[in-house]
């Protein structure tokens, strides 16, 4: 084959990725010239490559995979706020007690998390695109069961495991797409911004909910939501055939300093059943001390982290706030949770990628803004509240899977992370039954509040610690 060449000034590689103001990518390998593809060119013999044709093509695959992970977080965040947003509606439509009412939410919190574990192995086995389609399949069944629900306790599983199944397996795919198709100098910016997807859809959704279900009832509304959400998420799903068939994935040359798990693709492991596969693997990283440190971590700040979404809107209207005014709350947090996933995810890229230390102090600042919602009594203050847990909230959600990155490397940070569903599971799913158990025994929310707020700044000296472990690694390393 005639030797290859690039038109263009060479790249600057940072982490075996293009940058992106570059205008030419790192080529190892080129197939023979072909006198139709635009990128190339033969000339005196010499086969060229038009590098400004290449980049646009990178930059085209970045923004593909950032705007499917965008769209499936508009369709997550905005599930996540029903159970917050309809808490008084499905109140005053079946009549049970505040704690079961809230098994809703949880259920779908668990299963949620539960849902994730398999999906890394699922996708490596049958790919993105089947298993994104398996996603959106259930999450519409799901709210056609929600919409015909005759009692609470279908809705506990129509909404809670059904819906939760397929919002799980869409979370990950889109896990994946982003840490296959995103270079990792501007990783942080691509994930922030598809975070940003979930404040998105709390912001844009909550009242439409709210006025929906107030005009309609609860049935019409999850119907209306079913029917929008089909169409919605066959136009993403198109998007993720294309990226599929015409994207650049990318691959980081760095890789994390100190590293004891491995992935699995031995012969061996391939004559075993896909479940003992992924039991071992999922087993495997908590022989890992920074995974443990970073599971326990986790485990205790996630208690809480979704009481303030399911039971906000409830604890302001026990204040004397119309209901309209409580989702103009959920709003509020959606937007500037939107504004801090990008701005927390961005900082890193700046910063050269601490990402850990800055989950760190977003969730320290998660606790100080929980400890501080017992005090609020007007509109005004709830909505300083919303403002400031949701920018760090929001920062912890687009985080958290740059962290992985960072100590676990790019091909092994998705199945990192499904492992870490299992502290979603163990721990979020009861933090906000907990919390309503505790109103309905004092009638109070403060202590639960404070509860929850205390355990948040734990959490933040585990990852802390965590951090200064990770960088005296690295220290001794170099």
């Amino acid at each position: 084959m005639a030797a290859a060449t690039t038109t263009g000034p060479p790249a600057e590689v940072l982490g075996g990725c293009a940058r992106f103001d570059d205008e030419t990518e790192p080529i190892t390998e080129l197939a023979p010239a072909d006198a139709t593809d635009p990128d190339q060119e033969v000339e005196d013999g010499e086969l060229k490559v038009h590098a400004p044709t290449r980049a646009r093509k990178l930059r085209a695959t970045a923004v593909c995979a950032t705007a499917i992970g965008c769209a499936t977080m508009v369709i997550n965040g905005s599930t996540f706020m029903i159970c917050g947003v309809l808490y008084s509606q499905l109140l005053s439509t079946y009549g049970a007690s505040r704690a079961k009412t809230s098994l809703v939410g949880s259920l779908l919190e668990f299963t949620y998390a539960g849902g994730g574990l398999p999906v890394p192995h699922l996708i490596s086995r049958f790919g993105i695109v089947p298993m994104y389609l398996v996603g959106a399949l259930l999450y519409v069944m799901g709210l056609l069961g929600d919409s015909s629900a005759g009692s609470l306790d279908v809705w506990i599983f129509t909404h809670g495991i059904v819906t939760a199944l397929g919002m799980a397996i869409l979370f990950m795919c889109k896990l994946e797409v982003l840490y296959t198709y995103t270079p990792r100098a501007h990783r942080g910016l691509c994930v922030g911004i598809s975070w940003a997807g979930g404040g998105i859809g709390t912001a844009v959704f909550s009242p439409i909910l709210t006025s929906t279900s107030e005009a309609f009832g609860l049935s019409a509304t999850m119907r209306i939501a079913a029917a929008g959400s089909s169409v919605y998420l066959a136009c993403v799903f198109a998007l993720v055939v294309l990226l599929r068939r015409h994207g650049h994935p990318f691959k980081d040359l760095a890789m994390p300093s100190s590293l004891a798990v491995t992935s699995s693709n031995s012969s061996a492991s391939g004559r075993r059943s896909l479940l003992h596969q992924m039991f071992a693997q999922s087993m495997q990283w908590f022989t890992n001390t920074n995974f443990l440190i970073l599971f326990a971590g986790l485990f205790i700040y996630l208690f809480g982290f979704s009481v303030p979404l399911t039971h906000l809107p409830q604890y302001v209207q026990d204040q004397g706030i119309n209901a309209m005014d409580a989702s103009r709350l959920m709003s509020i947090f959606g937007v500037v949770n939107a504004f801090g996933r990008v701005f927390f995810a961005y900082l890193g890229d700046c910063l050269g990628g601490p990402y850990l230390l800055i989950f760190s102090g977003t969730v320290l600042g998660n606790g100080v803004a929980i400890l501080t919602l017992p005090f609020c009594r007007s509109f005004a203050s709830f909505a300083a509240f919303a403002a400031g847990c949701g920018l760090v909230a929001g920062g912890r959600a687009g985080l958290l899977s740059l962290v992985c990155c960072q100590l676990f490397g790019q091909q092994l940070a998705s199945r990192a992370y499904a492992s870490l569903c299992l502290a979603f599971m163990l721990s979020q799913t009861f933090g906000s039954p907990t919390v309503a158990l505790i109103y309905d025994e004092s009638g109070s929310y403060d202590a639960g509040f404070f509860l929850v707020g205390a355990l948040m700044l734990t959490a933040s000296l585990l990852f802390v610690l965590l951090d200064l472990r990770r960088a005296r690694a690295e220290r001794a390393a170099d």
